[in-house]
C-alpha cells in the first residue's frame, strides 16, 4: 500500500513538473518568439513592417508580438495601428529599457502583461497610446524625468511608478480594474495633473512618495480617491501637494495608511488659496466665492482648509459611430469625349481602418468620449449630373441613396455652386476595410475652361491616431488639351496652385500628383482642375458633320412647316 502511495505521489509530482516546463516553454516563447528589434545600429528585425526615416521609425500594419528598442534619441509612430499580445505572464508591449529620448506616439497595445515598461531610463515621451487588457499600463522602474501625456489606459493596474522620479503624467484618460494611479518606493517629485481617473475598484492615486505635486486631476467613482501609503519602517509619504482636484462619490476620499513609518503622513491639500472638490463636503459658502467657509477634515494632520464648492473635470461627449481613419486615398480620374462632350470618369480606393468602436472610450483635448454603435454612415457629395454611380466595401456592393432629396438643406458647397449628397451605411465597421467608388459627371465649362472638383475635405478622419492622410492622384487626358492647371481651393475664394508630373502613357497623356492633410493643420476645400480642349481635325470633322446634320434637319423641319402651311392654304381657297 505504501509503495503504491508513493507511485502515485511520484506521478503527481511528474504531472506538475511537466506543468510546470509547459508553462515556462510558453513564456519563453512570449519572449523570444515573435519579438521585433530596433537595434542600436538602426535596424530593424523580426518584422517588414516597420520602415524607418531617419530617426522616425513608423507602422505600417498591425503588428504581432513584442517591441524592444535598443537605440535612443527616435521616434516610434504607430501610425494608428495595433500592437497585439496574447496576455501570457511577463510578456512586453514595447520595452524601452535603458533607453534615453525615445518618444513612442499614436499605437494601441492590447493584450500584454505589461504595455509598455520603462526600466532604467530618462527623457523619454509616451503620448496618443491606447493601451487595454493589460496587466499593467505602463510601468516606470528607477526612471527620471519622462513624461506620459494625452494616453488612454485600461488595465489591471494604469501606470505604476517604482523608485521614480520627476516624471510627468498629465491629461491622460485611466480607467483600470485596480489601482490608477500607483506609486510606490520613494516615487517622489513626480507631477500628475490633468487625468482623468475613474472607475478603479483600489485606488484612483495610490501614493508612496514625497514632494509629489497632484493637480487638476478629476478622481471619481473609486474604491479609494487617494491612498496614501507610508512603506515600514521609512519615512512618511508627506509634503505632497494636492489641490484643485474633484474627488467625486469615492467609497473613501483619502485614506492614510499609519503602517509602521518614521513619522505620520502630513501632506498639503490646498496652495494657500484653493483646494479640492469633495462630493462628501458639508460645509457652507455664505460670500459666494466658490470657497467653503469651513476646512475639510481629514485626519488631524491632514485637511483642505479651502475646499471647492463645485467640481471640474473633462466635458463627455457620446459618438454615435466609430471613430475611422483613412491614411491613404486613390483617385483616379478619366478625362474623355462621351457623345461630343467632355466627362470624368472617376474611381476612388479609400483604405480605411477601425480605430475605436463600439463600447470603447477615448479621449481628445480633453473630452471624454464614448462610441455607441459600430454603424458607420458615409455622406459623399457629387457633382450635378452624375450618373452611374458604384460604392462597394471588399468587394460587395453597398447601396446608395440620395441624401439630399431626404434632407434639401443638405448640400456641399464649391466654388462652382452646391453639389448633392448621396449616402451609405456600413452596418458593422470592420477593423480594416477597402471602399471604392465609381461615379461618371460631365465637366463643366466655366469662363471658356474645362473645370472639375474633387472634394477634399478629410479633417473628420485625422485625430490623435491618425496624423495625416495622403491623397493620391492620376488624371488621364484621352484627348488632345492646353492650359492644364491644378489648385487647392475653398469657399474663402482663394486659389493655390498645385505641382504635379506629366508623364506619358501609349501616348496619353497622365497628370499625378499628392496632396497631404495633416491633424495639426487639415486642408479643407476642394481640388480643381481646369483646361482647355484643343479639337483636332477629327474632332472638327464630327462637329461639322454634326453641325451639318443640325442644319439639315432643321432646314428640313421648317421646309416640312411650311408644305403643311401650303396644304391648309390650298384647301381653304378651294372652299
Amino acid at each position: 500500500m505504501f509503495k503504491v502511495g508513493k507511485i502515485v505521489l511520484w506521478f503527481v509530482l511528474l504531472l506538475l513538473l511537466c506543468s510546470v516546463m509547459t508553462s515556462l516553454s510558453e513564456i519563453k516563447m512570449v519572449n523570444a518568439g515573435g519579438t521585433i528589434y530596433i537595434r542600436a545600429d538602426g535596424n530593424v528585425e523580426g518584422t517588414d513592417k516597420i520602415t524607418r526615416d531617419g530617426s522616425i521609425y513608423t507602422f505600417t500594419s498591425d503588428l504581432f508580438g513584442s517591441v524592444i528598442v535598443e537605440r535612443d534619441n527616435i521616434v516610434i509612430e504607430g501610425a494608428g495601428y495595433t500592437l497585439q499580445g496574447t496576455g501570457a505572464l511577463l510578456s512586453k508591449g514595447i520595452d524601452v529599457s535603458n533607453r534615453s529620448n525615445v518618444m513612442v506616439r499614436n499605437v494601441k497595445i492590447r493584450a500584454f502583461h505589461c504595455g509598455i515598461c520603462i526600466y532604467d531610463s530618462s527623457n523619454n515621451t509616451l503620448s496618443n497610446i491606447y493601451i487595454a487588457n493589460t496587466t499593467y499600463g505602463v510601468e516606470l522602474w528607477e526612471s527620471e524625468n519622462n513624461i506620459l501625456s494625452g494616453n488612454n489606459i485600461k488595465a489591471s493596474i494604469g501606470v505604476l511608478l517604482h523608485s521614480s522620479k520627476t516624471n510627468i503624467i498629465s491629461n491622460n484618460y485611466i480607467t483600470t480594474t485596480k489601482e490608477g494611479v500607483f506609486l510606490e518606493q520613494k516615487s517622489d517629485n513626480n507631477i500628475i495633473s490633468g487625468n482623468y481617473i475613474a472607475n478603479n475598484q483600489g485606488s484612483g492615486i495610490h501614493l508612496g512618495g514625497s514632494l509629489n505635486q497632484i493637480i487638476g486631476n478629476y478622481i471619481a467613482n473609486n474604491g479609494y480617491g487617494i491612498y496614501i501609503f507610508s512603506p515600514p519602517f521609512m519615512a512618511a509619504s508627506s509634503n505632497n501637494l494636492i489641490y484643485n482636484n474633484s474627488f467625486v462619490n469615492n467609497a473613501v476620499q483619502v485614506f492614510i495608511e499609519k503602517g509602521f513609518a518614521m513619522a505620520d503622513s502630513i501632506n498639503l491639500w490646498d496652495n494657500g488659496k484653493e483646494g479640492n472638490y469633495w462630493s462628501d463636503y458639508n460645509g457652507t459658502d455664505a460670500d459666494g466665492d466658490g470657497i467653503g467657509e469651513t476646512p475639510y477634515i481629514i485626519d488631524e494632520n491632514n485637511q483642505d482648509r479651502f475646499p471647492l464648492m463645485s467640481p471640474f473635470g473633462p466635458q463627455n461627449s457620446a459618438l454615435s459611430y466609430p471613430l475611422v481613419a483613412m491614411p491613404e486615398e486613390y483617385i483616379n480620374y478619366t478625362i474623355c469625349f462621351v457623345d461630343g462632350r467632355v466627362w470624368a470618369k472617376v474611381d476612388g480606393t479609400y483604405h480605411m481602418q477601425k480605430i475605436f468602436g463600439a463600447g470603447e472610450e477615448f479621449c481628445i483635448d480633453g473630452i471624454r468620449y464614448v462610441v455607441l454603435s459600430n454603424e458607420l454612415p458615409l455622406l459623399y457629395p457629387t457633382p450635378p449630373g452624375t450618373t452611374n454611380i458604384s460604392i462597394k466595401i471588399d468587394g460587395a456592393e453597398l447601396p446608395w441613396s440620395n441624401y439630399t432629396e431626404a434632407n434639401p438643406q443638405a448640400l456641399h458647397s464649391t466654388v462652382l455652386g452646391s453639389w448633392p449628397i448621396i449616402c451609405c451605411k456600413i452596418n458593422d465597421t470592420p477593423d480594416r476595410f477597402t471602399l471604392k467608388i465609381h461615379y461618371e459627371h460631365p465637366v463643366e465649362i466655366v469662363n471658356g475652361s474645362h473645370i472639375f472638383l474633387y472634394d477634399l475635405n478629410i479633417s473628420p478622419y485625422l485625430t490623435p491616431w491618425n496624423l495625416k492622410s495622403t491623397a493620391f492622384f492620376s488624371i488621364r487626358m484621352e484627348f488632345h488639351y492646353t492650359n492644364l492647371s491644378i489648385y487647392t481651393t475653398g469657399t474663402d475664394g482663394v486659389w493655390r496652385p498645385v505641382n504635379y508630373l506629366l508623364v506619358k502613357e501609349d501616348a496619353t497623356d497622365v497628370i499625378s500628383f499628392q496632396i497631404v492633410s495633416q491633424y495639426s493643420k487639415p486642408l479643407h476645400g476642394d481640388i480643381a482642375v481646369k483646361f482647355a480642349v484643343i479639337e483636332t481635325s477629327d474632332q472638327q470633322t464630327k462637329y461639322f458633320w454634326v453641325a451639318l446634320a443640325t442644319i439639315i434637319i432643321a432646314v428640313a423641319s421648317v421646309y416640312y412647316v411650311v408644305l403643311q402651311h401650303k396644304k391648309v392654304w390650298r384647301r381653304r381657297q378651294t372652299k
